[in-house]
């Protein structure tokens, strides 16, 4: 496991532990793979990451491939990865499929 998804996975364990299980083992699994895409920019570590990571990772191609709703599902799961985090305002909320242009 790398340092940022290692991060990750440490502030979000608790947030696992409690209420519906399968939802929140979904949204860690979101987590971890925003997680991925940002080592892949080239972050070290969660303090690093900020809102241009949020809006490449809407412009990327795996999300643009899906719909709206899926989309808000790891919007979802940003907001409470950057409310584990600390980080003062909310992540930028996705692009509607239909003014994103492929």
């Amino acid at each position: 496991m790398s340092r940022l998804v290692g991060q990750i996975d440490e502030l979000t364990r608790g947030y696992g532990r409690k209420g519906g299980k399968r939802n929140r083992a979904q949204q860690r699994a979101r987590m971890a793979a925003f997680g991925v895409f940002c080592e892949s920019l080239g972050v070290a570590h969660l303090g690093q990451v900020g809102a241009r990571h949020v809006i490449r990772y809407w412009k990327s191609p795996v999300m643009q491939s899906y719909s709206d709703r899926t989309r808000m599902g790891h919007y979802y799961a940003l907001e409470v990865l950057w409310r584990c985090a600390g980080k003062p305002e909310k992540p930028p909320r996705p692009f509607p499929q239909a003014t994103t242009v492929k």
